[in-house]
């Protein structure tokens, strides 16, 4: 298939390959209306295009002829650093999941068949984060660091809900100079971030799934600077998904884990983090200064809510989606004043 292009406006431009001329005819349909539009059904072809012309959003279905969609878009982080990375996939291989967020860095995994509104909403958030990356000149490949750099970092990380054995070779495999914390309990990890400029999260997902999840999503949604690594020694797609659409995940490392492996995952998720604060600085001086509230502080420690938080985590099967909805509804109240507080 030809690639075909619009260039009417300053519109965002969004490049989508797909070796299926339908789905491609479905996507083009779709977003002509708020997005400048390429297609191609081939992934070389999508990669020359990448490599002439600026596109703030990249598209790619994972099962293509050739070239998996997870491999096209690690070929796109590469060649486009500040393009934005959607994966389109049917829920099928685990394998191909775990790259696109270790290796493609996408920013959102989409099932087929998707929610017209939903994939209209996702391409538009997208769209703006890849303009920020282009007017602050942040690109995903400053996270690359070589495997022997051993270079002394100045970091804090903190650790949540880990067994003991995990969180030792957790914290022996963390960079010369960095701070570890551990944790069980969301109150503290939430007030630790309160006081402190935490780097990275690493979450344990042995236990309390669902808890941890709707955890590292606050954490996203109200520090953006956060980094999140994912432990787990599950195998499964669906919660791979939600790690990424809905907890922006940086890395997910299937345990049982190699030291090597945690060193460079725990360095790559500083420099990130690094990244993030450097691009936050460029937009305003003042946006990644830490805040720091001793009345909304003293909250995390008082409030009802932490506290049936505490008791419900050891009983996370009882009445689970009661909890659940309950931790959303106090998640949701909390990144509300935190964010109202920084805004003033």
């Amino acid at each position: 298939m030809k690639p075909t292009n619009k260039h009417a406006t300053n519109r965002p431009k969004v490049l989508c390959v797909d070796d299926e001329p339908g789905l491609l005819r479905s996507l083009r349909w779709l977003l002509r209306d708020q997005f400048d539009v390429a297609v191609t059904d081939n992934p070389a072809t999508g990669l020359a295009l990448l490599a002439a012309d600026r596109f703030d959003v990249v598209i790619s279905d994972q099962r293509m002829p050739g070239m998996s969609g997870t491999e096209f878009l690690e070929r796109a982080r590469h060649i486009a650093p500040t393009c934005v990375r959607l994966l389109l996939t049917g829920y099928s291989d685990f394998g191909a999941v775990l790259a696109s967020v270790n290796e493609a860095e996408v920013f959102r995994f989409i099932t087929k068949p998707w929610d017209n509104q939903r994939l209209l909403h996702t391409v538009g958030e997208a769209s703006r984060l890849a303009r920020l990356n282009a007017d602050t000149g942040t690109g995903f490949e400053e996270t690359a660091i070589l495997d022997d750099d051993d270079t002394p970092v100045q970091a804090t990380l903190l650790l949540f809900d880990a067994e003991p054995e995990l969180a030792d070779k957790v914290t022996a495999a963390a960079p010369e100079g960095s701070r570890f914390v551990s944790t069980h309990d969301v109150g503290d990890a939430l007030g630790l971030m309160a006081r402190e400029q935490v780097a990275v999260l690493v979450a344990d997902l042995s236990v309390h799934r669902e808890q941890q999840i709707t955890f590292i999503a606050s954490v996203r949604k109200s520090r953006p600077d956060v980094v999140v690594v994912v432990l787990s020694a599950a195998r499964d797609i669906k919660l791979m998904a939600r790690l990424i659409n809905e907890g922006q995940i940086y890395r997910f490392l299937a345990r049982p884990v190699a030291p090597q492996q945690m060193r460079q995952a725990l360095r790559q998720a500083i420099n990130r983090h690094q990244a993030i604060c450097r691009r936050a600085q460029a937009t305003t001086a003042s946006a990644a200064d830490t805040v720091v509230d001793s009345d909304f502080e003293l909250d995390f420690s008082q409030t009802t809510s932490i506290q049936r938080l505490r008791t419900a985590l050891p009983t996370a099967n009882r009445n689970e989606a009661g909890q659940r909805g309950a931790l959303r509804a106090w998640v949701h109240r909390v990144v509300a004043r935190w964010l109202a507080h920084r805004r003033r």
